[in-house]
């Protein structure tokens, strides 16, 4: 059987390992948009994912030393390698050893999960890597390292965005042609449960696929680095499965301690699989903290599985050029009212104050027109603390619309019973409007602007669209017709911002100087 390679506007070492007589190379023509186009694939090792970039637990993420590369593959035993370069450069560096986990996953074939560091990295520069299996070359792609705080960067945000439709192939391979530094996910990565299967069927096949199309998506996570703050449907147990007792808990005990077979890990929480960030979360929070009653009551299971430690994967901050970004988790079960929760945030912006541009990403947002979504205000709890810190923006998805406010400060004012929520879930507060701010003549906005990025390829349904005619004081721009995202270009103290639809249309554009 002859081996296939297939390569795509890159030059493989010389002399490549294991190269047969026989070998058969196809080559296809460069994109000449795209200069990290370029991926060879070898069928000989059977992957059940493809390789993908990942932040990982960067100590001093602002320096990015180091990012994490993974993939997935049949349980099958072999040495594996990871080596990089330079772009251009001969010799190829070993980035050392390769970390193995085995996943045995409930309804899904067990397999391997391989990571390795890909170290040491300069900022700002275009990467070759290659995984070698068996001295055998299997995958070869190309990255760029995160800048540095001087170098100008491009981000790209939005959310509610893998249900593998055709819009949101069309929205992925749109990321794609704006060639971002860095790519952040506004919650919903995977439709409608964040389940293992449902990465497998609606995520890896159009974020990785091998080719950049809008019926496809595009090879994206295997050569730009993806962020991702978790929504609802990333942690929503399935109705069926939310009466699983407590009591089953004690017998998967007593057999891992008679030393049988341990009982495989659910679908649910994939996201815990998946997505490597810094460990910088809340830790060894108690349960108490947290709202598992009402709406919350269908989160429990979660808890029951994996324990507050998901408040310490869902909650996490890094940094990237001369920005700072704060994923939190905005769910139900979530109270931002907690003094132990607010400490957390306050003290993570405060060391934040070294950057220049400080961003919050959380999935539901304080402010928006969604007429099924707009009396959900908990997370104005968190408004003053961002004002304190002083957030630029607070991006959220949520709602499938774009909406961006007027730069506003926003007060909270209690209830008669010293409570901050009314019985249908709002929030009272005096509210600032900065409407001198036009993000063209006056680029220096008063106050924090929120922009809702949810128009990631998933429909809008009847019952929430907004009636355009009459808009809320606190809605600068908004559009509920198409699918878009939004684009930061930042440069110093300088940012350019965008909301492109998939056909290239800009639905807003404002600009911000400090």
């Amino acid at each position: 059987m002859n081996e296939i390679i297939e390569t795509q506007n890159l030059q493989l070492a010389s002399p490549t390992p294991r190269v047969q007589a026989g070998l058969i190379v196809e080559v296809t023509p460069p994109n000449p948009n795209l200069n990290l186009r370029g991926t060879a694939v070898s069928p000989v090792v059977p992957f059940v994912i493809k390789p993908y970039l990942q932040l990982g637990d960067n100590e001093a993420p602002s320096q990015f030393g180091q990012l994490e590369l993974a993939w997935h593959t049949a349980k099958i035993a072999g040495e594996w390698r990871v080596e990089i370069r330079t772009e251009g450069d001969a010799n190829w560096h070993d980035c050392g050893s390769v970390q193995t986990r085995r996943l045995k996953i409930e309804d899904a074939e067990s397999h391997l999960r391989h990571t390795c560091l890909l170290h040491p990295l300069a900022n700002n520069r275009v990467y070759e890597y290659r995984l070698l299996w068996q001295k055998a070359v299997t995958f070869q792609a190309k990255f760029r390292s995160p800048v540095s705080e001087k170098d100008p960067y491009r981000v790209v945000v939005v959310g509610d965005i893998a249900d593998g439709n055709a819009a949101s192939r069309a929205i992925i391979n749109g990321i794609y042609k704006a060639d971002p530094d860095l790519t952040v996910i506004a919650g919903d990565i995977v439709y409608k449960r964040g389940k293992f299967s449902e990465y497998m069927r609606n995520f890896f096949p159009v974020f990785n696929c091998d080719d950049a199309s809008a019926d496809c998506g595009a090879p994206l996570m295997r050569s730009y680095l993806l962020t991702a703050a978790v929504g609802n449907h990333d942690v929503t147990v399935p109705p069926k499965e939310r009466d699983r007792s407590d009591a089953e808990e004690p017998e998967k005990k007593k057999k891992k301690k008679n030393g049988k077979k341990k009982a495989r890990r659910s679908q649910l929480f994939a996201y815990e699989i998946f997505w490597k960030h810094p460990d910088n979360g809340p830790h060894n929070l108690h349960r108490d903290l947290l709202r598992l009653d009402g709406e919350g009551a269908k989160f429990e299971r979660i808890f029951q599985e994996f324990g507050t430690a998901v408040l310490s994967k869902t909650n996490f901050s890094y940094s990237y050029g001369n920005s700072f970004w704060l994923h939190l988790d905005g769910n139900e079960y979530m109270d931002w009212s907690e003094p132990v929760l607010r400490r957390w945030l306050a003290n993570q912006l405060t060391e934040a104050q070294e950057f220049t541009w400080k961003f919050v990403v959380i999935h539901q947002p304080p402010f928006t027109s969604d007429v099924a979504y707009w009396q959900d205000q908990k997370n104005r709890l968190l408004c003053e603390l961002f004002e304190a810190g002083q957030v630029d923006i607070v991006f959220s998805g949520h709602c499938h619309i774009y909406e961006r406010t007027y730069p506003l400060s926003f007060q909270v004012v209690p209830q008669p019973d010293g409570s901050f929520l009314t019985r249908e879930g709002m929030v009272d507060g005096r509210l600032r409007l900065d409407k001198e701010f036009d993000g063209d003549k006056n680029r220096r906005p008063r106050g924090v602007i929120y922009i809702t990025t949810g128009a990631g390829g998933h429909e809008l349904g009847p019952e929430h669209r907004p009636d355009l005619k009459v808009r809320h004081p606190f809605t600068d721009s908004i559009d509920i017709d198409n699918f878009s995202i939004s684009i930061l270009d930042i440069d110093g103290n300088k940012l350019k911002f965008e909301q492109l639809t998939t056909d290239g249309k800009v639905l807003d554009r404002l600009a911000i100087e400090k």
